[in-house]
């Protein structure tokens, strides 16, 4: 698989999309004295060669219609990539000396979506920034492509969570709009157990649920310095309150 095929790969990972285009290079001028240059040049490949006869660059349009400048090292492999999809999306990537992505960044079409993402050697997402509608977002990955944490903003709001293997969330810190933290811890279902939080006012809650979302148990702080700690039944209802 070449390296035009793998990078449409990413970019339907990336942002859903694929490629097309002709080449339609110059506009009449003059070079040197006397000297006049073809109104235009059309193209499917252009190369340039260095002096031992190697192609260094190359301009082209795939089989999938993908507009493309290359870069490529003396080995003849293509390490720069500059691409431009028939809808408009494009790409710009490096590859290793085995022609696999290495880093990409991709910009959607419309705009909403731009993305950098950075691979191993299997070709796996490792670490990726984007921007969506507007909102940032900054991923972590493991050697399988599983993500393992994710910051972002949105809304104005920032969070940060943390994934296990599965993919599900464990545990989550956010800040609300209203300035107050809330970090809270999810089971293996990605269901909210616990929550520690502060009020605007500054005073801490502790709350702890059960695996179908309900309170079971509240420790508040009370506005004269006092603690407060609340037992819930099957229904919601407090069963019990201490002090």
């Amino acid at each position: 698989m070449g390296w035009k095929d793998r990078l449409l790969l990413v970019v339907a990972a990336l942002a859903g999309g694929v490629v097309g285009g002709a080449l339609l290079m110059g506009t009449m001028g003059h070079f040197g004295a006397g000297k006049t240059v073809a109104d235009a040049v059309n193209a499917r490949n252009f190369a340039l060669i260095d002096p031992s006869g190697k192609r260094r660059a190359g301009l082209s349009i795939s089989a999938h219609g993908l507009a493309a400048f290359d870069v490529y090292d003396n080995a003849g492999i293509s390490r720069a990539q500059l691409g431009v999809l028939p809808d408009g999306t494009s790409i710009f990537g490096f590859s290793d000396k085995n022609s696999k992505p290495v880093a990409v960044m991709n910009v959607a079409a419309n705009g909403d979506l731009a993305a950098f993402a950075f691979f191993n050697t299997n070709g796996t997402t490792r670490a990726e920034i984007a921007v969506k509608d507007g909102e940032p977002a900054f991923t972590l990955g493991d050697h399988n492509g599983n993500r393992l944490l994710r910051m972002e903003v949105r809304h104005d709001q920032p969070a940060v969570a943390l994934y296990d293997g599965q993919g599900n969330w464990r545990s989550l810190l956010t800040l609300n709009s209203d300035g107050t933290p809330e970090f809270g811890f999810a089971d293996q279902n990605a269901k909210p157990r616990a929550m520690l939080g502060l009020q605007p006012d500054g005073r801490a809650t502790f709350l702890l649920s059960t695996d179908q979302g309900r309170a079971s148990a509240m420790l508040s702080e009370m506005t004269d310095g006092s603690s407060t700690l609340e037992l819930f039944d099957k229904d919601g209802a407090v069963a019990n309150k201490l002090p």
